[in-house]
């Protein structure tokens, strides 16, 4: 993470994560993180498919990069957006399986949401942490 920048620069770097840990990480965990391993009714897994694939701005990991693109133009890339960014990955490719309600597809998309969640957490807890 860049060190250095203006305190425009860093109040903008920490809005935009105030919105990727709101609109991405809460979201996209919210139904993963009251899942458990039995199978999952068809209502649950509806519910993960909009967490996951149709928040109110639209697919999470669209979401994501609308939102880490500037913010990786202030700070710089980082380990912890690019572990979020893989795992979005992963559950984009997941999607036909989970809608479908595969249950392996549905546990790696359950994995998947929660590691996003814990990724951009750690961001903004770093980015907190450096913020002059």
């Amino acid at each position: 993470m860049k060190k250095q920048g203006s305190p425009a620069e860093w109040d903008s770097a920490r809005r935009l994560t105030a919105r990727l840990v709101h609109d991405v990480a809460k979201y996209v965990a919210r139904t993963a993180r009251n899942i458990g391993a039995e199978p999952l009714a068809p209502d649950l897994v509806a519910m993960l498919c909009r967490d996951l694939f149709a928040l109110p701005r639209g697919r999470a990991s669209l979401v994501f990069e609308e939102l880490a693109r500037p913010l990786e133009d202030l700070v710089g890339q980082d380990p912890a957006l690019a572990r979020a960014r893989e795992h979005l990955a992963r559950i984009d490719a997941l999607e036909v399986a989970v809608r479908q309600g595969e249950p392996a597809a549905l546990a790696r998309a359950v994995a998947a949401a929660l590691a996003v969640e814990e990724s951009v957490r750690t961001f903004a807890r770093e980015l907190q942490e450096r913020t002059p």
